[in-house]
């Protein structure tokens, strides 16, 4: 049997050795452009390309070639269409600045697009000045990682500009730590099932950091997503896990730090949700688990939609937000279990470090203002105090039967984004 494995082995490196000798270095010399090495290039070679400005737009055709930049070369599209056309599967661009593509939607002019191609990895460039940084279109199973990617929509653009990375029908893609800002979205992904965001910063983008839909059974992990108009807003998906991100300074017109719209079955674990306009809001969700999340110093903590139903929220802490819970229903078909809250001032006779009474989180104002939204302008005027003191002395003017039977005496001790 090992004499059979040997000489098996020994077959197969016989086989591979001739595409392992094939395979070279090149390198672009002088009076030969960047396209007419490619051209040359087989599966296997790498490209080496030298500190300089290369113009013009660029296409990998190629499968199986390595693209490495020396010294940081910029390839330079002069403003016209994409910049770099990647079609060849399983090709390797790292090292370069990426920079000046054309500006039409229509074209989807990129930094850099890959169509039709997976296997692919974009590691460690600048891409900057340009309309979308990344355009992945039917191209499944690739890696974006390591990217400064940075765009050129000025502030309070909103409509008609492109997104850091834009994603569709491309499943199975990992994208990772890349740095994305001014943009429209920093991400935009949809119809890719299965995709993997993980230790990314998206900020200071015009609309979302994180804009997808039809993602089912995807992950954002230890992402971060601050100062946009809304951190993330998350739709039409199923079985995803949200966990250990970061929300903060989302303040916009939308302004939530994470936003559920019509997802079911997913978990959103140990993530910071801080200083947003909305925190969590949740439209059409059902049957999600909300767990060990730190939502603070929002001016709504959680705002919940009749249309939710299923949902479990629990172990979360809900601390110092101008209104802890808002609903536009009475009766509540979601489940409060052993949250921590801020304004709860019941008591612990047992000492299990859960309170004796319940809690009912939703105020009498967070109640009417989500049926009268012109009511928010009133919010923190004596007429609302005058009215929340008379809700508190009067149970019979509780607005809603959501509450938390158990409340935790102390804030629960989670990860909050970090790992």
């Amino acid at each position: 049997m090992a004499r059979h494995a040997a000489l098996l082995l020994t077959c197969w490196l016989a086989l591979l050795a001739p595409a392992l000798a094939g395979a070279q270095e090149l390198r672009v010399t002088s009076g030969q452009s960047l396209q007419q090495t490619l051209a040359l290039a087989r599966p296997g070679d790498t490209v080496s390309v030298p500190a300089g400005t290369y113009h013009g737009a660029l296409a990998v055709p190629a499968s199986g070639i390595t693209m490495v930049g020396v010294g940081r070369p910029v390839l330079d599209g002069d403003g016209r269409g994409t910049v770099v056309l990647v079609v060849g599967h399983n090709v390797t661009l790292k090292g370069f600045r990426i920079t000046n593509s054309g500006k039409s939607p229509y074209g989807d002019d990129s930094g850099v697009k890959f169509m039709n191609t997976s296997g692919c990895v974009l590691e460690d460039n600048v891409i900057d000045g340009v309309f979308h940084g990344v355009f992945l279109q039917n191209s499944p199973g690739n890696t974006i990682r390591g990217n400064r990617i940075t765009g050129a929509a000025p502030p309070g653009a909103y409509e008609g500009w492109g997104d850091g990375v834009h994603a569709w029908k491309s499943s199975d893609n990992r994208l990772s730590a890349n740095r994305v800002s001014h943009f429209r979205d920093g991400f935009y992904l949809e119809f890719a099932a299965n995709t993997v965001i993980d230790g990314n910063s998206s900020f200071d983008n015009r609309r979302y950091g994180l804009h997808f839909m039809f993602m089912d059974d995807s992950r954002f992990l230890r992402n971060e997503f601050r100062q946009n108009q809304a951190g993330t807003v998350l739709m039409y998906s199923k079985r995803i896990l949200v966990e250990n991100n970061t929300f903060r300074d989302n303040r916009g017109p939308v302004g939530a730090g994470l936003l559920f719209r019509d997802n079911s079955d997913s978990v959103v674990r140990n993530n910071r949700i801080i200083h947003n306009t909305v925190g969590l809001f949740m439209d059409g969700a059902s049957r999600n688990r909300i767990e060990g999340n730190l939502l603070a110093g929002n001016g709504w903590g959680l705002q919940l939609y009749a249309s939710s139903i299923g949902n479990s929220l629990a172990g979360n802490t809900f601390f110092a937000n101008d209104y802890e819970v808002a609903v536009d229903m009475r009766d509540s078909r979601n489940r409060l279990q052993g949250n921590y809250w801020s304004g709860y001032r019941g008591y612990d006779l047992k000492g299990s470090g859960r309170g004796d009474t319940p809690y009912s989180p939703v105020s009498l104002f967070s109640f009417l203002a989500m049926q009268f939204p012109d009511l928010y302008a009133f919010a923190g005027s004596p007429a609302i105090r005058a009215l929340e003191f008379a809700a508190r002395l009067l149970p019979a003017l509780s607005p809603s039967t959501l509450r938390d039977e158990h409340p935790l005496m102390h804030p629960g001790r989670t990860n909050y984004g970090q790992g």
